[in-house]
């Protein structure tokens, strides 16, 4: 169970890097123009956070995820949250032979106009680590942190 929330505050630390959410909901038109986009999206929960909109919703196989969207209903970044069966095989590849004796803990994909890169948690006996790749494979550890 810790492992399981220390994930969660690690994800949404790395990737999301704002709590601004002020709150539930969003106006009709925005979730109008979310179904519209995401037909097969069931019980996704809406937040405002000012200047745009937040939206949370699982998928299958355990993959849950993000997408934000601007004041006019126009998606702005998404963020999947999975585990390493779902990683891109080529990107699993060139993380298990730089970081041989750790293992992946999991993933969040990043995607926006500007950039699309992975943060990967992970871990051995002692710590874990904060590895963000982009899409050819190059990685760089963003933090170390203690498992104590």
């Amino acid at each position: 169970m810790k492992k399981i929330i220390f994930l969660c505050f690690i994800s949404i630390i790395a990737s999301t890097g704002t709590f601004a959410i002020s709150g539930p909901g969003a106006p009709e038109k925005i979730k109008e123009l979310f179904y519209h986009e995401f037909p097969q999206i069931k019980n996704p929960v809406f937040f405002d956070s000012g200047d745009s909109y937040e939206v949370f919703f699982k998928k299958d196989n355990n993959v849950t995820e993000r997408v934000f969207l601007n004041l006019n209903g126009e998606i702005t970044r998404t963020i999947e949250y999975y585990k390493e069966n779902a990683l891109e095989p080529f990107i699993r590849e060139k993380i298990n032979k730089k970081y041989q004796g750790k293992t992946i803990f999991g993933i969040s994909e990043v995607r926006s106009n500007s950039e699309h890169f992975y943060r990967i948690v992970l871990q051995d006996n002692k710590n874990w680590f904060i590895v963000k790749s982009n899409a050819t494979g190059s990685t760089v550890i963003e933090r170390k942190l203690d498992k104590k």
